[in-house]
């Protein structure tokens, strides 16, 4: 009889170990669930700041590449006027070499 209550409470030890791990189990379960959601929404924010640092990567490239078009477009007006006075010059001295001949 009492290895039979040895037994018996030895059986309610293991259920009531058993019932606590099963406890702990679930709550681990929901603790990983919350960090699986917690990583997506992470993820879902990394992606959004990602997309508007891109966006303003663009943005900047853009202007830069306005800037350069504008200052390209003054170095052209500013090679034809070059170009321009070049001529104007080289016209003078042909006059002038053919009053000096």
């Amino acid at each position: 009889r009492l290895q039979a209550k040895v037994e018996a409470a030895r059986l309610m030890e293991l259920e009531a170990e058993n019932e606590l791990l099963s406890a702990i189990n679930t709550s681990h379960e929901a603790g990983i669930q919350r960090l699986e959601a917690e990583l997506l929404d992470r993820d879902e924010k990394v992606h959004r700041l990602q997309a508007k640092v891109e966006a303003a990567r663009l943005m900047e490239l853009e202007a830069e590449n306005e800037l350069l078009s504008a200052i390209n477009t003054s170095h052209e007006a500013g090679i034809q006027r070059l170009e321009a006075e070049l001529l104007d010059r080289d016209e003078k001295v042909h006059r002038l070499q053919a009053k000096v001949e």
